[in-house]
């Protein structure tokens, strides 16, 4: 038998986790900070240095993790959304999840990999991959992941400079309505992204490939497209620890 997944009341049941960690399908880890996985940038106006602001939110392809998830049938899980998605049920987890958000405290490593676990077995027969957009944040994550299920396929770095990032969430913030898409908020969020992504990096410094997300749309996906063929289905890692 193997390790059961234990939920708070109103989550889902226990379940054998087994068939996902002996799968095959491959796993692919999308790293960048906030807004590196976006396309082409469209001026929506200035900010108050009166420099150009850019927006992406309303392409109508999203982002590029959904772009690939299609293109292979992927299933593209964003650990920001699947928080949000729990935090809007009205179960324990649901209810605790929302009071930690709301009160902008760090989600517990356990609960955020319970949630992925939970959507990729049940996932498992409707898929022929999967896609973790986002995830991990930090190293404890991507070790926690890998003694759980196993090492991804492949990781990919969406590098973009933070002076980009900022004018892209500054843009999406327009049409958004999202109350962490402000200026100072913005900030923080990129910085803390550029401190805790320093040990994602050196913990699969020989592993990852990056990828400049300051290019145009379409030679991004294509990068990112030629990752997947040459590496998904592989997991041949060669990480120091």
């Amino acid at each position: 038998m193997g390790n059961r997944l234990t939920s708070p009341k109103g989550s889902c049941a226990p379940i054998d986790e087994n068939p996902l960690r002996n799968s095959r399908l491959p796993i692919i880890f999308i790293l960048g900070g906030p807004g590196a996985g976006k396309g082409e940038l469209h001026p929506v106006g200035e900010n108050s240095k009166g420099e150009t602001i850019y927006s992406t939110y309303w392409l109508p392809h999203g982002t590029q993790c959904e772009r690939l998830a299609r293109k292979y049938g992927y299933l593209h899980i964003s650990s920001g959304e699947l928080l949000r998605e729990e935090a809007s049920k009205s179960t324990e987890r649901g209810l605790m999840i929302d009071k930690m958000m709301g009160r902008g405290e760090p989600i517990p490593v356990e609960l955020l990999l319970e949630l992925i676990k939970e959507k990729m077995m049940f996932s498992l027969n409707y898929t022929s991959g999967f896609i973790l957009d986002g995830y991990p944040r930090e190293k404890s994550q991507a070790k926690l992941f890998e003694k759980a299920i196993r090492t991804p396929d492949v990781v990919i770095y969406l590098k973009a400079d933070e002076r980009l990032l900022r004018e892209r969430l500054l843009g999406r913030a327009i049409t958004s309505g999202r109350k962490d898409d402000n200026e100072e908020t913005i900030g923080n969020r990129i910085k803390l992204f550029a401190r805790k992504n320093r040990g994602i990096l050196k913990y699969y410094r020989k592993a990852f490939v990056t990828i400049n997300a300051e290019q145009d749309m379409e030679t991004v996906f294509n990068e990112l497209s030629a990752v997947v063929d040459n590496n998904a289905g592989t997991s041949q890692f060669n990480r120091i620890e």
